[in-house]
């Protein structure tokens, strides 16, 4: 069975993505380690964090929660 993904965008959007098209990306210094480095490393793993501080990531995301006893842990 052959699925379809139908995306409904707004006409200025729409119109804004369409204007990229065969455009070349650009390089960019900014960079954000989401999880760490996961396609080299596990996810939130000491050795993926390192890695994307390595790579000269700018923002290092992470997530937060809190313990039974209302403790943040990462």
């Amino acid at each position: 069975m052959k699925s379809e993904v139908f995306v409904t965008l707004e006409p200025d959007a729409k119109d804004k993505l369409t204007q990229c098209m065969g455009q070349e990306g650009k390089t960019s210094l900014f960079s954000i380690g989401h999880r760490g480095a996961p396609i080299q490393f596990p996810e939130h793993t000491v050795e993926s964090n390192a890695a994307a501080a390595r790579m000269y990531t700018g923002i290092l995301e992470c997530d937060v929660t809190f313990s039974l006893a209302r403790k943040q842990f990462i």
